[in-house]
């Protein structure tokens, strides 16, 4: 990955640090939706509520509702077919969108299964999530900031030298490193601080930080500037 100079007058030490942390995950967030088409608006609505029933039954079949299941009200669009001088109007289609959360992922894959049966014809996302995930970011960012001293540490004793006070502190977002590809100094997450197993299965929580640290002058050795 790849991290331009963000701090573009430096005063000391300026350095990057990084850390990645796994937990495995303990729930799912699903994201789907029924979709109807018909001629007539309100047959596609009819149609599109009918298979909300439909999968509501399926889901509550599973001891699966209350606040775990969100549904969205009915949408309607015109409805085409085919592509340029051969595109038709067919209808209308109505389309309603489901947000469930399930909370033990041993059924996970019944859970997709049985709503595809029960009527879904649009699946958008399935998401593993961890209800730890946010103590998590801030152990990460705690752990990022304390590999950049250490990096900074390394830094200044092979330049014979002390750090000082911290001057700047610049969280980074990890997912924008992606995108700096090919500007600036290459910089890999985790090369600083990586805890837990590689298991795919785990959900990785990241975090990156830009830190200056000034130079004690007055503990400068004799081959410090």
């Amino acid at each position: 990955m790849y991290v331009s100079q963000s701090i573009q007058r430096p005063f000391g030490i300026n350095v990057f640090g990084s850390s990645v942390l796994r937990v495995k995950p303990d729930h799912a967030a699903l994201s789907f939706a029924v979709t109807r088409t018909h001629e007539k608006p309100a047959e596609a609505f009819a149609a599109a509520r009918r298979a909300v029933e439909d999968v509501r039954a399926f889901l509550a079949s599973g001891d699966l509702g209350g606040p775990d299941v969100q549904v969205s009200r009915p949408t309607l669009r015109q409805a085409m077919r085919g592509y340029g001088d051969k595109l038709e109007y067919v209808g209308y289609t109505a389309r309603a969108g489901f947000h469930v959360h399930v909370r033990d992922l041993d059924r996970l894959e019944a859970v997709l299964a049985g709503v595809v049966e029960a009527g879904v014809d649009l699946i958008e996302g399935t998401e593993l999530r961890s209800v730890k995930l946010a103590l998590l970011r801030g152990e990460a960012r705690e752990r990022a900031l304390r590999a950049a001293r250490r990096k900074a540490e390394r830094y200044a004793e092979a330049a014979d030298v002390v750090i000082g006070r911290v001057m700047h502190i610049e969280d980074v977002n990890p997912d924008d490193l992606k995108s700096r590809r090919g500007h600036g100094a290459e910089l890999e997450l985790g090369e600083d601080d990586d805890q837990g197993a590689h298991d795919p299965g785990c959900i990785e929580v990241q975090a990156a930080v830009m830190v200056a640290f000034a130079i004690d002058r007055d503990k400068v050795g004799s081959s410090g500037f």
